[in-house]
C-alpha cells in the first residue's frame, strides 16, 4: 500500500504545496495505477461479463471466477491480506482502513476493519445499551446491531481476505461486478457501499463519536482534519435554470412516461438527497463535538471524467488541472495548508 501524501510543515518551505501535489499525482500516482492494474481492469470484466458469465447464468452450478474475481485479481498493488496491514496501523505507520459495503438482506452496513468497532457500533443503539458495552456486556440481543463487522463474524478471516477483495465488495455496481455471498446467517448478498452512504460520512462520524477515540482526539491530538473528495461539485442556481430548461424541452416526452418513471426517479432522488441531509446532520454533530478541534474540507471535481477502473493520460491531466486550477479547491487546498501548519508536530503518546 502506498503511503499517504506528505504534506510541508508550512507553507512557504520548499516546493510550494500546489508543485508538490502536481507531482506526485503525475509520477507517483502514474506508479500506483499502472501498478494496480496490468492492463485497464474494465476490458478483462467486460470480456468476462460478455463471454463465460453470460453464458453459466443458464447452468447449474456455481461460478467460482467471475468477472469480479477477475476484476479484484487486477489490482495488483491491493494483493495484500488485512493481518499484514495490523503493524503499520498499530505504530501509526500507515493509516486504518474502515472498508464498508452494504449487505441486501439485512439493510446493514458491513464494516471490514482491523479496528476494533464493537462501540462504535453500540453507541449507535439505545444510551442504554451503550452502557453495557462500557460495564463489559457486549452480547446483549435487546437491540439489533446497526452495522455488521466482518471479523468479528469470521475472526481468521484478516489472515486470508485481501484488501482487493474487500474494495471489490465495497464497488460492487449493479451489473458490471456482481454480488458477493458471504456465509452469514441469512447468506448476505454483499453490494457497493453507495446502497447505504454514497459519501463514506456515516461510518467516519460514527467513528468519531466513540467515547475513546473523542477523549483520544482531545489529548493526544491537534484535531481532526476531515476531507471529502466528490465527483461532482454541487450544483449553482445557473445549474438549476439550464437543467430545468433542458427538462422543459423533453417535457412532451416525459409527461407520456412519466407515470411509469416517477416511481423510479422518486427513489433515486430520495435516497441521494436523503444521504446529503443526514450527512450534514452528522458533520453539523461533529463540529459541536470537537469545536476548534474540527476542520472540513471539500474538493469536488468540476469536469466531465469518467472516474473509471483506468484513467487515461488526458483524464489524470485533467484531474490535475482541476485539482489546482478550479477556484474553490484552490481556496479549501490553501485553507488545509494553513491548518496543517499550525498543528503541533511533537509527537504525544
Amino acid at each position: 500500500m502506498e503511503q499517504p501524501i506528505s504534506v510541508p510543515p508550512s507553507p512557504g518551505s520548499g516546493p510550494s504545496l500546489k508543485a508538490r501535489l502536481q507531482s506526485e499525482l503525475r509520477e507517483r500516482g502514474k506508479k500506483i495505477w499502472l501498478t494496480n492494474s496490468q492492463t485497464d481492469s474494465l476490458t478483462p470484466v467486460v470480456q468476462r461479463m460478455i463471454g463465460l458469465d453470460l453464458i453459466r447464468v443458464f447452468l447449474p452450478y456455481t461460478n467460482s471466477h467471475d468477472r469480479g474475481q477477475v476484476l479484484q485479481d487486477e489490482w495488483q498493488s491491493l494483493q495484500l491480506e488485512f493481518a499484514r496491514l495490523q503493524a503499520g496501523e498499530q505504530d501509526g505507520s500507515r493509516p486504518s482502513l474502515i472498508i464498508s459495503p452494504y449487505l441486501v438482506d439485512s439493510g446493514k452496513p458491513l464494516f471490514i476493519s482491523n479496528l476494533d468497532l464493537r462501540k462504535m457500533i453500540a453507541d449507535l443503539k439505545t444510551h442504554r445499551m451503550l452502557d453495557d458495552v462500557k460495564s463489559g456486556e457486549t452480547d446483549s440481543d435487546e437491540a439489533p446491531d446497526f452495522a455488521v463487522e466482518l471479523f468479528r463474524e469470521f475472526p481468521q478471516a484478516p489472515k486470508t481476505l485481501k484488501v482487493a477483495t474487500a474494495v471489490r465488495m465495497s464497488a460492487t455496481f449493479p451489473f458490471i461486478s456482481p454480488a458477493v455471498r458471504l456465509p452469514l446467517q441469512n447468506r448476505s448478498r454483499v453490494v457497493d457501499a453507495g446502497y447505504f452512504d454514497n459519501f463514506g460520512i456515516t461510518a467516519a462520524a460514527a467513528f468519531l463519536r466513540d467515547p475513546d477515540v473523542r477523549d483520544f482526539v482531545r489529548e493526544k491530538t491537534s484535531g481532526v482534519v476531515l476531507i471529502r473528495i466528490l465527483a461532482f461539485s454541487d450544483p449553482t442556481k445557473a445549474d438549476e435554470i439550464l437543467y430545468a430548461r433542458e427538462r422543459n424541452f423533453w417535457s412532451g416526452l416525459q409527461q407520456g412516461i412519466e407515470q411509469i418513471s416517477s416511481p423510479l426517479e422518486g427513489a433515486l432522488a430520495a435516497r441521494e438527497t436523503r444521504g446529503q441531509f443526514a450527512n450534514q446532520l452528522l458533520l453539523r454533530e461533529l463540529k459541536a463535538l470537537y469545536g476548534p478541534k474540527f476542520d472540513e474540507f471539500i474538493f469536488a471535481d468540476t469536469r466531465p471524467g469518467s472516474f473509471s477502473w483506468h484513467l487515461q493520460d488526458h483524464e489524470i491531466k485533467a484531474m490535475e488541472e482541476d485539482l489546482v486550477g478550479d477556484a474553490k479547491n484552490d481556496k479549501e487546498l490553501s485553507r488545509l495548508a494553513a491548518v496543517w501548519a499550525r498543528r503541533d508536530p511533537r509527537p504525544t503518546r
